[in-house]
């Protein structure tokens, strides 16, 4: 069954199509649905979805991706990964990505 998580937030089915058929589709549609599970606004899905999808359209013309959707570019493996956020001493958040090589 396809999530219709992107309804939510985008009228247009030309809107959620582009998005769908980005080769970062599926990751920017959990990404979604994890900023709708942790509260965030509407606002700033809408401000975010779209730097996703042009940052997709930018990484495509420009790296070369394997079977995977791994993106390859001189040796370096860069994998779309759900941040793990972690406290810093000074009360600080930060996003860790453990599976960039």
């Amino acid at each position: 069954m396809e999530s219709v998580i992107l309804e939510h937030y985008f009228v247009k089915p030309s809107t959620i199509d582009k998005i769908r058929g980005s080769w970062l589709g599926s990751q920017i549609e959990s990404y979604v649905e994890w900023m709708e599970a942790h509260g965030y606004a509407r606002p700033t899905v809408l401000r975010r979805v779209p730097l996703l999808f042009h940052f997709a359209e930018f990484a495509e013309k420009r790296l070369h991706r394997d079977c995977f959707g791994h993106c390859l570019c001189r040796g370096v493996r860069i994998t779309v990964v759900e941040p793990t956020w972690r406290s810093g001493e000074d009360g600080s958040i930060a996003a860790q990505a453990s599976d960039i090589q």
